[in-house]
């Protein structure tokens, strides 16, 4: 089992990736042209950014378990709260 200090640092690294992922999505969004050919892919950019920083929420909590009822993301959630359910 992890300890709090490793859980809470690595935490922070995915916090950390979710925002330059977020970044560098908002900077390939500023090239229109860019944009508009592949906005897709950057849809799925916005995706990997969201679960990043969603999963450090969960990891980086003093109880994860009672974190996963509280992301925001649907998909996500159910899937942790799945594995939650199997554990119990």
């Amino acid at each position: 089992m992890m300890s709090a200090d490793l859980h809470r640092a690595v935490a922070e690294v995915l916090h950390d990736l979710g925002s330059e992922v977020e970044t560098l999505g908002h900077e390939l969004c500023a090239d229109p042209d860019l944009a508009e050919r592949h906005l897709d892919r950057l849809q799925k950019i916005d995706w990997f950014a969201q679960h990043l920083t969603q999963l450090a929420m969960v990891v980086g909590a003093p109880d994860p378990t009672s974190a996963v009822g509280a992301l925001g993301l649907e998909e996500l959630r159910e899937r942790l709260a799945a594995t939650v359910a199997r554990a119990a």
